[in-house]
This record gives structure tokens, C-alpha cells and sequence, in this order.
């Protein structure tokens, strides 16, 4: 089963991002732990506190990702109005590249 994030409901857009539910994406909290340390924060870091952070870090890639994707569908769609060539099919798969990274 998978479940389905309609990029409107996490910032924009109308493609979507679908995620398997059985192996979620995650993000470790001892990484969490680490990104907090680095950032200054000298205190213990409560396993909760990490968890939190974890998955706000979560939620972050992903509207970035989509976000990215989106750019990368302009660039596309604007690639092919330039070639005006309706006998090349092109894929829908869209790649990611660092600019349309930096874009958002």
C-alpha cells in the first residue's frame, strides 16, 4: 500500500509524491542529535526532542523534493515548447538537478 502526498496539501503544486507506508522514509534521530550539536546546542538532546526534529526534517525534504520537481516539470515544459516537435515522445520521468534545488 502506498500512500499518496498531494503536493497542495504540503505547499503547492499539482503533481504528487507517493511514499511506501510500509518503509517510510526516515530520518535517524542520532542524526537529528548530531545536526543539533553542530548548530551550538550544547545541552542533552531529550530522545523525543530528536524524534520531533527527525520528523520535521522529514517533512522538509519532502516539500523540497516536490518543490524541485515542480521546477524541474517547467524547465521541461519549457524545453519542449522551444523544440515545437510533437513526433518526439519524451518520458515523463522527470530528473532532479541541483538548480532546480536551488530554485526553490
Amino acid at each position: 500500500m502506498e500512500q499518496v502526498y498531494n503536493n497542495n496539501e504540503i505547499g503547492g503544486g499539482s503533481s504528487t509524491t507517493t511514499l511506501p507506508t510500509s518503509k517510510q522514509a526516515t530520518i535517524a534521530s542520532e542524526l537529528s542529535k548530531k545536526i543539533l550539536t553542530n548548530f551550538g546546542c550544547d545541552k542533552r538532546i531529550p530522545n523525543d526532542t530528536a524524534e520531533a526534529v527527525s520528523e520535521v526534517l522529514r517533512m522538509f525534504v519532502i516539500e523540497a523534493r516536490a518543490r524541485a520537481s515542480i521546477e524541474a516539470e517547467c524547465d521541461l515544459e519549457g524545453a519542449m515548447d522551444e523544440e515545437c516537435d510533437d513526433n518526439n515522445a519524451t518520458s515523463t520521468m522527470v530528473s532532479i538537478r541541483a538548480d532546480h534545488i536551488t530554485k526553490i
